[in-house]
């Protein structure tokens, strides 16, 4: 017999054992997350006999439309089923109570990002369509060197506050089908960044302005896991970033309908849920961009 229950204080060390065993990472990335962004009311636990078999995370955020209008979403975050719990259909259980919570508080979307590509099908099954397209690109520190153009002044890209990143974020994304966050959610990406050795940026290239979440996966490598800016700053954008973090690869992010003179793949990066209603198709031109991942 299983209960599932938003998380108590009384359960926080059971749930960060569960994190090390499914997550792995550092005790510093889980007491990021348990410190500046953990939520027990956003929390759900499946117990069973009065363990904790199962967890997942309902983040708030908003899909907005093309007109500017915002739905309330969830992203759910973290799914997590203790080692010793798996094959008994227990996350499934969980994402089903998802299901019926969210109809019940009348939240239209819910959606979420696999940790790996065989989970699309896992989840497909449980009721979530394959959306969101985002661009991705392998480029060398040799080839951004070689483009056009020095690369440009350092005071061009700076760290900013995740109210500032919010914004600029929404500016370069008005117009679009895409998910908007929370300034405490870009409060955790920043934390993120910065115990990797990057941060959140503004990128300032003449008239234009984008930003970019960024984080080092090693010293050989950066992670730019958003980068959002005009097609023609895209370049020069790529070369103020490689001067402020110099790195032998990196890896980019960007939305499907950005960053074709990169060339990159564009494949599904998230998938999009609708509870309590007809299905429409908010997703297939959507863009998520930060995953928390």
């Amino acid at each position: 017999m299983s209960t599932i229950r938003f998380a108590r204080s009384e359960d926080l060390e059971r749930q960060k054992n569960i994190w090390r065993l499914c997550f792995g990472g550092t005790d510093r990335a889980l007491e990021t997350y348990y410190g500046r962004r953990y939520r027990e009311d956003q929390t759900l636990l499946l117990l069973h006999r009065d363990e904790i078999a199962a967890m997942l995370t309902l983040l708030p955020v908003s899909l907005v439309s093309e007109q500017k209008l915002k739905a309330p979403a969830a992203m759910i975050f973290a799914v997590a089923t203790h080692p010793q719990y798996r094959g008994q259909g227990f996350a499934t259980e969980l994402i089903g109570f998802c299901d019926r919570y969210l109809t019940e508080k009348r939240i239209r979307y819910s959606l979420l990002v696999p940790a790996e590509e065989s989970l699309f099908q896992f989840y497909a099954r449980c009721g979530y369509r394959t959306g969101f397209m985002t661009r991705r690109c392998r480029l060398t520190g040799q080839e951004i060197e070689a483009w056009p153009g020095d690369g440009g002044q350092d005071h061009a890209i700076r760290p900013v506050l995740p109210e500032e990143y919010n914004r600029l974020r929404e500016q370069y994304l008005e117009g679009t089908v895409h998910i908007a966050y929370s300034d405490e959610d870009m409060d955790y990406q920043k934390a993120l960044s910065q115990m990797s050795g990057a941060d959140l940026y503004s990128l300032e290239l003449g008239s234009a302005r984008g930003c970019a979440a960024i984080e080092r996966a090693n010293v050989h490598e950066v992670v730019i896991k958003e980068l959002l800016l005009p097609e023609a700053q895209l370049q020069d954008g790529l070369k103020r970033i490689a001067r402020k973090l110099p790195a032998g690869i990196y890896q980019l992010r960007l939305p499907a309908f950005a960053g074709r003179t990169l060339e990159g793949e564009a494949a599904p990066f998230g998938m999009l849920r609708v509870h309590g209603g007809p299905e429409g198709d908010p997703a297939s031109l959507g863009y998520l961009g930060i995953a928390f991942d």
